[in-house]
């Protein structure tokens, strides 16, 4: 039975959530989410779970060290978008010594980045890590204390993000003229 407004606001916010994993494609997540009970006791664990589905590779580790979350997120769509950044410097002139941000598509997807992850708080924080020189060094990685409480939003942002960096390497290929099946090693 639901018991306040913060109940019944956790129940939609569930809701919303499963909704967003099948805009994504995700209908087996959706379905394996959907037997679940709402319950509030499950709220945060089912958020957490679901951050896997918004990027091909997730990780989570807690730091007793420094008493916090540290959450990683993998995608070989964001890592081809930053080796097209690299043919696209190569083919503009741009060095790669230069500030990064010279080329526009990748300070476009900085700020982006920002727009989406930055939740201005002092319970967390995000770094981007471009280097697409080693395997897995390419991620989002996202810190957060036990006060941090947007799980949700971190939810949508990581959605919005790795759909992002999808979308701008699907553009970025056509205008540099690279076909999909290209194999992207020359431009790391």
């Amino acid at each position: 039975m639901v018991r306040d407004y913060d109940e019944v606001s956790s129940y939609v916010v569930m809701v919303y959530a499963a909704k967003m994993l099948l805009n994504h494609g995700e209908e087996e997540a959706f379905k394996y989410f959907a037997q679940f009970e709402l319950d509030m006791d499950d709220y945060y664990t089912l958020l957490c779970e679901m951050m896997q589905y918004t990027c091909g590779a997730f990780y989570s580790k807690y730091r007793e060290k420094y008493e916090d979350e540290r959450m990683s997120f993998f995608d070989e769509g964001m890592t081809e978008f930053y080796k097209l950044c690299l043919m696209y410097n190569a083919k503009h002139g741009i060095k790669p010594n230069q500030n990064p941000n010279d080329n526009p598509f990748y300070k476009e997807a900085a700020d982006f980045v920002r727009g989406q992850m930055d939740f201005n708080s002092y319970t967390c924080d995000y770094q981007l890590l471009t280097d697409v020189t080693r395997k897995g060094r390419c991620r989002v990685i996202f810190v957060y204390d036990c006060y941090f409480d947007g799980f949700f939003y971190l939810l949508r942002a990581a959605f919005a993000v790795f759909g992002y960096y999808r979308q701008k390497a699907e553009e970025l290929r056509k205008l540099l003229g690279v076909p999909k099946e290209s194999n992207m090693k020359e431009a790391a």
